[in-house]
This record gives structure tokens, sequence and C-alpha cells, in this order.
């Protein structure tokens, strides 16, 4: 039989890979051993995002794990769904269409989108102007009007507070990127500071997208 995995099942696969790249060895669980240092995943997609970690409790826990899914158990698992860079980047270009009808418009900006990349929404003509605080300001509105919206809060578990993270997915594949773009950026890659993509992501983005294509 066949099917599709949930949300939480996704996401406590996407730690134990996680944690199997980190170095910690999770396959002894149930011989014995104590419960091994883990980190956590967070997973950033087109249309979710995942907070996935072992909680500081589980550690304090009398009850042994006899298995992986005993583990997945004590694993906490968070999906949000309409969170992950595509959903995010439509629900921003949608809006920005609408604002320039209002003005009875059928252009305007995009300044998430590289410089003179030219794409249409809903009728509208979005040119990217590579403005990255402007992207930023305007996405952060965006994650705060979804929270209203759904009732979500989007924020780190007290419980998981202090635990190191992997990230994952666009995560990854973005710092990635940069890496390979403008290695001078991001030093410390594949643990780049968050200074360090932020820096690196506002020169790309003023990049001209013919410069990009090629």
């Amino acid at each position: 039989h066949f099917r599709t995995i949930t949300g939480e099942e996704e996401g406590f696969f996407a730690w134990l890979a996680a944690n199997y790249l980190s170095g910690v060895d999770l396959t002894r669980i149930g011989l014995g051993d104590p419960l091994p240092e883990t980190v956590g995943a967070l997973d950033v997609g087109g249309g979710s995002a995942q907070i996935v970690a072992l909680p500081t409790s589980a550690y304090w826990s009398d009850t042994p794990v006899h298995s992986l899914e005993a583990l997945r158990a004590l694993v906490y698992v968070k999906s949000y769904l309409g969170y992950g860079a595509s959903h995010m980047e439509a629900r921003m270009l949608r809006e920005k269409a609408a604002a320039a009808k209002l003005g009875a418009k059928l252009a305007g900006d995009n300044p998430c989108g590289f410089m003179g990349k030219v794409e249409t929404v809903e009728g509208v003509v979005l040119t990217g102007t590579g403005d990255h605080p402007t992207c930023l300001r305007d996405m952060r509105a965006q994650l705060t009007a979804l929270q209203a919206e759904d009732g979500s809060e989007l924020r780190m578990p007290p419980e998981l507070e202090g635990r190191a993270f992997l990230g994952m997915a666009l995560l990854y594949h973005l710092t990635h990127f940069l890496s390979v773009a403008v290695p001078e950026r991001l030093t410390g890659f594949p643990r780049s500071t968050v200074a360090e993509i932020s820096g690196a992501t506002t020169e790309v983005c003023g990049w001209r997208w013919e410069k990009v294509v090629e």
C-alpha cells in the first residue's frame, strides 16, 4: 500500500537526516546507550516550513527509549503550511499587483526580483529592482499578516532554545549558491553567520538578471 507521509513523519525523517549529516549516530537507539546529543532541523521548502528537534526534557526522562518509533514520539515537530518560499513570494507578488491596479497602473516594482527581471502577475508587469532591504521588509510584513490570518506564531519554542540547528532544503540551497557566487562573502560556509548571509544576499540581489542567466 502507498500513501503520502504526514508532515510530522516528514519532519522526523528530516531530523534523522540532519543528525546523520552531523555525525550523530541514532542507529543504536534501543541498545542501552544514552540518548546522544542531537541537532535540530530547520526546513524551508517551497510550500511550507518546519521546526524539528528533540526537546531538552527528553534527556531528563526516566523512561528508556527502546526504538526509533518511541524516539519519534519525543521529537518536537511543527509544520507551517503556506510559509514556504514559493508561497510567500507568490503572496507578495499578488499584493504588489493588486496595489498597482488600485492605482490604475499595469506595471510596478518587485524588490525581491533580480534587477531587470520582468514577470507578469494578474495582468500587471512587475520588474525586479534587487532592493534587498525593501524585500526583507515586505517579506516580514507578509509573514506577520499570514500569522495573524492563521493564528500561528512563528517562533522558536522555549523547550528548543539553546539547541544547535541544521538548515535544510532552501536554507542550504541558498547559502550554497551564495558560497559559489560570492565565496569571499561566505568564508565560514557551511557554518556561515547570519551577518555573512545577509551581506552576500544584499550584494547578489543587486545583480542584473542578465548576469544571473549567463
